[in-house]
């Protein structure tokens, strides 16, 4: 700040002047011009006061410095005033080309994101399910770019096809893995384990774009489908064996009609598998029966008469066992030893004895037939029989067939086999029943229908007829 002296004295003064740093206001008295000449008219008149009136206040000694000090301030002050204000130098864009310049960046972008998710694909190639997502998400961004992409967009689907091979076979291997679990479960009958497994499987949807989850749901359908046609088909086989055992034309075609009512939808199991080969089976057994029945009606049936003396049947021991009350033959064993009644004709190769017989319930007896002379080593064994047992101690129909070498030996009446049906060791054409000590047993209504005879036999001819055995001491029931 500038230094006064006056009557000896040092004081400071603040200067009486200021200098505006507006150098675009023209100044009043300037004369009129442009906006430069007004300002440097402006400046020389400031100039002119500020010179004025530092003569006064400046010291004689600083004069001559103050003035080249204003003097170069007013050079480069007036330099400055000519110049023209900067301009901006950036060149100027139209809409079009900023949208143009904006589009080639997200391009570049694009490009850049392409180029990682591609090197990823070679680098992580387990990383499947996260490499397709991000892949897609780029393909449909590179499509709307249309041919300006087309390059981007052949690589991703190359990349992508790729890929998707890596995850159709992982998800093959994992399927497959699961599906023999899942069989050994089947084979075991474990139904609901096996659901289970296949409805567990891929539970984060990692397969979902494959045709594997549709293969899990149709085995888990067809798990559900043995579920239920192993239960039905168990109760169904049951049942049908039943009345098959029972071996009669109607208990074998109810069996067969059992079998046939398995449902369709079940029939590609192998439950279903099953069934059909046992309705085959006993369809044959049917057709034998059935032809069986129709020559039984073209046979005319033969009483065999029940009299007091017994001269249709042959019995062991000869008195005592066996008697006649009401035209009911009485068994009733009060002997040590086996009582055998033997009835029919050794020239019959194929018959049906039917008979009514009545005994007390759950007591067991022997039935059968005899057997050839050749077959009765010693004479210890005459009659090859099973054992027998009632459910009822009322009277049933009991049925005897001896059919192609088979013996089957029901009760009609509660429809049920008394003996399973067997092939004998060469029994002739007669009936045997034998009691054991202390059992009892009454027979009626005793009817045959002989099928086939042997040519020219009689018992006259053969001299081990059973006629000619009554009396043998040692005659046994055999088993």
């Amino acid at each position: 700040m500038p230094v006064l002296e006056s009557s000896g004295l040092r004081e400071r003064r603040s200067p009486r002047w200021t200098v505006s740093r507006t150098t675009d206001a023209i100044h009043p008295h300037a004369p009129p011009g442009d906006a430069a000449l007004g300002r440097s008219t402006h400046l020389r008149f400031n100039l002119s006061l500020l010179e004025g009136e530092l003569r006064i206040l400046v010291r004689p000694q600083a004069w001559a410095r103050c003035t080249l000090a204003l003097s170069l301030f007013a050079v480069v002050s007036i330099a400055g005033c000519g110049e023209k204000k900067p301009q901006n130098t950036e060149p100027e864009y139209t809409a079009a080309e900023k949208a143009e310049m904006a589009k080639q960046a997200r391009l570049d972008q694009l490009e850049e994101r392409v180029s990682n998710v591609l090197t990823n694909a070679q680098n992580s190639p387990d990383r499947w399910a996260e490499l397709i997502e991000v892949m897609d998400a780029y393909l449909l961004e590179a499509r709307w770019y249309g041919s300006d992409t087309a390059h981007l967009v052949s690589k991703l689907d190359a990349a992508r096809t790729q890929v998707a091979a890596r995850r159709d076979k992982a998800a093959k291997e994992a399927y497959a893995a699961v599906l023999e679990q899942v069989e050994k479960d089947i084979a075991e009958e474990e139904y609901d384990r096996a659901a289970e497994r296949l409805a567990g499987f891929d539970p984060q949807g990692l397969f979902a774009e494959t045709d594997i989850p549709a293969q899990a749901e149709a085995k888990r359908a067809e798990v559900a489908l043995y579920a239920e046609a192993a239960l039905d088909s168990s109760g169904v086989l049951r049942e049908a064996a039943g009345y098959f055992r029972e071996g009669h034309l109607e208990s074998v075609g109810r069996a067969v009609a059992i079998l046939a009512s398995f449902p369709d939808e079940f029939a590609d199991t192998q439950f279903g598998k099953d069934i059909k080969e046992q309705e085959e089976e006993y369809f044959e057994r049917y057709k034998e029966l059935y032809e069986e029945e129709k020559v039984l009606t073209a046979v005319e049936p033969q009483e065999i008469v029940i009299e007091e003396y017994l001269g249709n049947f042959s019995t062991t021991p000869r008195e005592g066992a066996w008697t006649v009350e009401d035209d009911e033959l009485v068994g009733e064993n009060d002997t040590s030893g086996p009582a055998i009644l033997m009835f029919g004709d050794k020239t019959w190769r194929s018959f049906r004895v039917q008979f009514e017989l009545k005994a007390p319930e759950d007591q067991e007896f022997a039935i059968g037939g005899t057997l050839k002379p050749s077959l009765r080593p010693g004479q210890q064994k005459v009659a090859e029989m099973k054992a027998a047992a009632t459910v009822t101690d009322d009277w049933i129909t009991v049925v005897l067939t001896l059919r192609n070498g088979r013996l089957r030996i029901q009760d009609l009446t509660n429809s049920v086999n008394l003996v399973d049906e067997f092939s004998p060791r060469g029994i002739e054409g007669t009936v045997a029943i034998g009691l054991t000590s202390g059992q009892k047993i009454r027979i009626r209504n005793i009817q045959a229908y002989v099928f086939e005879k042997a040519g020219g036999d009689s018992d006259e001819d053969d001299p081990d007829s059973d006629n000619n055995n009554d009396n043998d001491d040692n005659n046994g029931t055999g088993n």
